[in-house]
Parts: structure tokens; sequence; C-alpha cells
């Protein structure tokens, strides 16, 4: 199964994501497997959190999502354009990322001894602009919340998801660098974006998070194209420069 389980950087100042300097020696960091459903195999996994998790429902109401501890924007009202997770123990897991982003955050909470987490579902060409404001407060209240509750040095963040758009390519770059910012004024550490964005023809992402083996899964669709290189989110920029060189938004 491929997997993404790197933790070396070539970052030369400040706590070195890659390497999980903002985690205390005795927490592990999010680890990653990512490919599509062949390669997953049988996975009982996907099965459970489907039937007692939490889904992180894109397509849900906004007004029921609320009502159910969610953070879901009104920006449409049978659709909202990001959800975010309350802050509990239980598994999680959304579908269809297609050039939307999702942030993973777990930490070891201090009443119970367990791990919790929250994950995010987000659209960036509307949380980047109609709805900035009131995703950048809602999230940055979840996080808050995730850091109250949990050890110093226990928790742990990721970013998942994301698509490079020909219409609209510099979302993507866009999107992390404002994930980024998010973070790092609740925690003070960049996150890891734990693989790179899908290129333009590939299709949806689903992904499912196993909150106490601190374990994500990407099931990505089959040939689609991707880069599997994890980097730190203040570097989006960067790699993207590498990516056009590539080649990557040209037509086939």
């Amino acid at each position: 199964m491929p997997e993404s389980e790197k933790r070396e950087s070539e970052l030369e100042q400040g706590p070195n994501v890659l390497k999980s300097e903002h985690l205390a020696e005795e927490y592990r960091p999010i680890i990653a497997s990512i490919g599509n459903r062949e390669e997953h195999g049988k996975n009982d996994f996907f099965d459970n959190v489907e039937a007692f998790g939490e889904n992180v429902n894109y397509r849900g109401h906004p007004d029921l999502l609320n009502m159910r501890g969610f953070k879901a924007d009104n920006f449409d009202a049978n659709m909202p354009s990001y959800i975010i997770s309350p802050v509990n123990e239980k598994d999680k897991f959304t579908k269809e990322l297609l050039d939307c982003t999702s942030v993973i955050a777990v930490g070891r909470d201090v009443s119970s001894g367990k791990d919790i987490s929250v994950l995010t579902h987000q659209d960036p060409k509307i949380f980047l602009k109609e709805q900035k404001e009131a995703f950048t407060k809602d999230l940055e209240e979840r996080l808050r919340d995730l850091r109250q509750k949990c050890h110093e040095g226990s928790v742990d963040i990721v970013i998942a998801g994301g698509k490079l758009m020909r219409d609209r390519p510099d979302d993507y770059k866009d999107s992390l660098e404002k994930l980024d910012d998010i973070v790092e004024s609740v925690f003070g550490f960049e996150p890891l974006v734990i693989c790179g964005p899908k290129y333009p023809e590939a299709d949806e992402d689903d992904i499912y998070f196993d909150t106490q083996n601190r374990r994500l899964y990407i099931v990505r669709p089959k040939d689609s194209k991707f880069s599997n290189e994890p980097f730190p989110s203040g570097k989006a920029g960067e790699m993207q420069k590498k990516w056009e060189e590539k080649g990557i938004f040209a037509e086939d």
C-alpha cells in the first residue's frame, strides 16, 4: 500500500514540521495511507467509520449540521461552503473532495486521556472570498477549543485534499496559505500538507481518520495523477512553481 510516512525536511528555521518538532516525544504524528480503493484493499475500518463515526457531510443542510454541533455556513441554504466537525473522540470521514481541502487535527484530551480530533471540508472558491471572515472565525474557535482541551505538545495537524484547477490556478496555493495562517495563529506551527494536490484531470478524494491511532486514509481515484510529496503549508508558493515547471497545466 502506498504510504506517506516522511518526516524529513529542508527547513532551516523554526519548528521542523516534517520532523514533528511541535510534538512532545510521547505523542506520535498523524501518518497517512494514500491510494485508490484497490490499493487500500479490504479495509473494515472504512465500513465501521461510515456506520459509527462522524460524517463530516459537505452535502448536508447547514442548519441541521449546526444543530448537531458542527460549524457550517449558510452561504447556500442547501449546501455549506465549509463544514467543521465537533471536537470529540469519534473517528471521522468526509467524501467528494474535488478542489476542496480538509484540515485534520488531533490531540490528547486532558480529561479523558484519549485522543480527540477535528476534521474539516472547505471549498476554496467560497471560503477564500465571500465566507473568508466567517470561516476564519469558526476554524479558529474550534482549534482553540481543541488546544484548551489537550495536553501541550500533543496536537498534530495536517492538510489533505485539493486540486490544481486550470481556470483558478492559484486557489490551491491560496487555500493552503490561508489555512497555514489560521493554524499558526492558534498553535504557532505550520501544518503539514500530507500529500500534494491532484492534477487538473483527477476526480474526487474521500478521507477517513482513525482518531485513536492517528491514522489518516486518503482514497484517491484510480489512475489519478497527484503529487505524493509532503510539505509544510507555508511552502505552497514554492511548490506550485515546481508543479508549473513540470507543465501540469498544459493540455494533454
